[in-house]
């Protein structure tokens, strides 16, 4: 069941980014881009992203850090020059509050994602160390609430309370990139108290598809329906008292949004 979720899944990917292909976007690889444009690409990160990346050590020192709910994360393997031991830290990939999944390469509709240039950049932020490896993942927490709203003194502070609430909630899933070396794959588990055979998904796309909502906002009038203009009920367009006219003539059914919302309920 599980294998073929996945085969699907790739397929509607792969089936995703032939569409845009042939309208001219393209999503890249960071590593086969041409040297120039990797410069411009990292000069744009540095200057407006990279200020915001922190990375947290994994080791016995420092507690597992804590993940949030649906963030993209780089678990980043690495060593301090002529030591034998390996060191580990989660880097997070700043994506939501104004920071783009893709990054823009040119002046053209191509892009790279901000992981794979985060993950080619990485001596910037660890200087004088080896880099290993850069593994993508994310963690999925519990977003069920169980709150009885109408014993609520005030639901705006309940609803509030949840929301905050929801950030801590149990996890539920980890997903991971296909390729992760599994012993990486079972030490994310074991950290976050994951059962690796159940509760671990990986995946030879990308992790979060729903960052491709950012390519639909790209303006290119061809690709998008023209604007529609919505009309005006008949049994409205008398300027007489609303009610007045319902009282008349009885209820009128209305069709949104095929018929205005702004003269007809807002009215």
């Amino acid at each position: 069941m599980l294998a073929e979720f996945r085969r699907e899944k790739k397929e509607a990917y792969n089936a995703i980014m032939e569409d845009l292909r042939r309208h001219g976007i393209r999503v890249h690889e960071f590593a086969r881009l041409w040297k120039d444009k990797q410069d411009a690409v990292r000069e744009v990160y540095r200057r407006n992203i990279f200020p915001l990346v922190t990375p947290l050590a994994m080791d016995p020192a420092h507690p597992f850090p804590f993940i949030s709910n649906l963030s993209l994360n780089l678990l980043v393997t690495l060593r301090f020059p002529n030591e034998p031991e390996l060191t580990m830290a989660r880097v997070k990939v700043p994506v939501g509050a104004g920071v783009p999944r893709f990054l823009r390469v040119g002046s053209e509709n191509s892009f790279v994602m901000l992981e794979d240039v985060m993950a080619h950049s990485l001596e910037e932020l660890f200087p004088g160390m080896e880099i290993e490896s850069a593994e993508v993942f994310r963690v999925t927490r519990n977003a069920n609430t169980e709150r009885d709203e109408e014993e609520a003194d005030d639901l705006l502070a309940m609803i509030e309370s949840e929301l905050r609430e929801r950030k801590f909630a149990p996890i539920v899933r980890l997903q991971t990139d296909a390729r992760i070396n599994p012993t990486h794959r079972g030490m994310l588990a074991a950290e976050l108290g994951l059962d690796e055979e159940t509760e671990v998904f990986g995946t030879d796309v990308m992790i979060g598809m729903r960052d491709l909502m950012e390519l639909a906002s790209l303006d290119i009038p061809e690709l998008r329906y023209p604007t529609h203009q919505a009309i005006n009920n008949v049994a409205l367009q008398d300027r007489d008292n609303i009610f007045h006219i319902i009282r008349e003539n009885g209820p009128i059914l209305l069709h949104h949004p095929y018929e205005s919302f702004a003269t007809s309920v807002v009215r």
